[in-house]
């Protein structure tokens, strides 16, 4: 397990970590629950922010994002940080649009090009087409 929170690395001080997502969704999150003190000296202590960087890995899964929300609790020595991965600033769009003879993955392309929003690998999808019938 790998943890980069703002570029630095915090992964031994990782207490649990919980991804979540659906297919359907278009964001997925990870909740982290980080050893965190300000008082205990044993334990290093960052400055957590929302907007800050996010990488994490675990069993072949991969995430990329941003810290959401930050909750720092001084009874238990914890900081919990839920993160969302970029899909986040899409769902702020809105949009409305019919896309005809198109695979799923051109379709994610060309919506993301006319946002301004770069693209790169997209996971495969079954090769259809929607066509206008």
């Amino acid at each position: 397990m790998r943890l980069y929170i703002g570029g630095q690395n915090v992964s031994k001080l990782v207490n649990s970590a919980v991804a979540a997502g659906t297919r359907s969704g278009c964001s997925r999150t990870v909740t982290v629950n980080i050893a965190q003190s300000y008082s205990d000296s044993r334990i290093p202590s960052f400055d957590f922010a929302t907007g800050q960087s996010v990488n994490f890995s675990a069993n072949g899964f991969e995430f990329f994002g941003v810290v959401g929300s930050v909750s720092v609790s001084t009874g238990s020595k914890t900081a919990t940080l839920k993160c969302y991965d970029f899909g986040l600033y899409l769902k702020r769009n809105v949009i409305n649009r019919k896309i005809y003879d198109k695979t799923p993955k051109a379709a994610a392309k060309l919506l993301c090009s006319s946002f301004g929003i770069p693209t790169g690998y997209f996971a495969p999808t079954a090769d259809f087409r929607f066509s206008r019938n």
